[in-house]
């Protein structure tokens, strides 16, 4: 145990939203692999009925993977995105400390640059946005098909193969720094 540790120094409201910050990245590390694991599996396709009439067929492992992700950016955003903690929750000058030696830990340990980890983080920031968007004309793109079908072009948070890499890169190393201050390791 480290008697100088950073958690030590922290408010009680503080040290309740760090352990808050370890499940929730360790919830998004668990959708990441996860879905990982279910694109592993052999291809699969579902037809069913949607309504009568009118029948979808559906890439199973696709589906539960975007989802997977999807959840995993909401889980991660818990941590990383400032809020606005009210009165008697952490004070945002604790939480903004450990957000700044999170960071650094992160960069020590994948050999990133800040622009690199700028570039990674707006991206996730970009499609968690996207995800959590209000559907309104402009962010949801409507157009319209035939006078009785509108559809979205905005379809979900979908991540490329090397996007979805380095997610997983920083989830795991934001998770272990986490993890450690829950111990008292750092």
């Amino acid at each position: 145990m480290n008697s100088s540790s950073i958690r030590s120094s922290l408010s009680p409201d503080a040290q309740r939203r760090i352990s808050a910050w370890h499940n929730s990245l360790h919830d998004a590390l668990n959708y990441l692999h996860t879905g990982d694991y279910i694109y592993q599996l052999p291809e699969r396709y579902h037809t069913y009925q949607a309504c009568e009439g009118y029948a979808s067929k559906v890439h199973v492992f696709e589906i539960a993977r975007q989802g997977l992700t999807e959840s995993a950016l909401i889980a991660f955003f818990q941590v990383f995105k400032s809020g606005r903690e009210g009165e008697g929750i952490a004070s945002n000058r604790d939480l903004a400390r450990v957000r700044g030696k999170m960071k650094a830990y992160v960069l020590k340990q994948l050999a990133w640059t800040e622009e690199q980890y700028d570039t990674i983080y707006h991206t996730l920031e970009q499609k968690r946005d996207q995800l959590t968007a209000h559907y309104d004309g402009e962010a949801a793109g409507f157009q319209t098909i035939n006078p009785s079908l509108i559809v979205m072009a905005m379809r979900g948070a979908l991540l490329s193969r090397s996007e979805r890499k380095d997610f997983m890169l920083l989830t795991t190393k934001a998770f272990e720094f986490v993890h450690k201050l829950t111990m008292n390791e750092i």
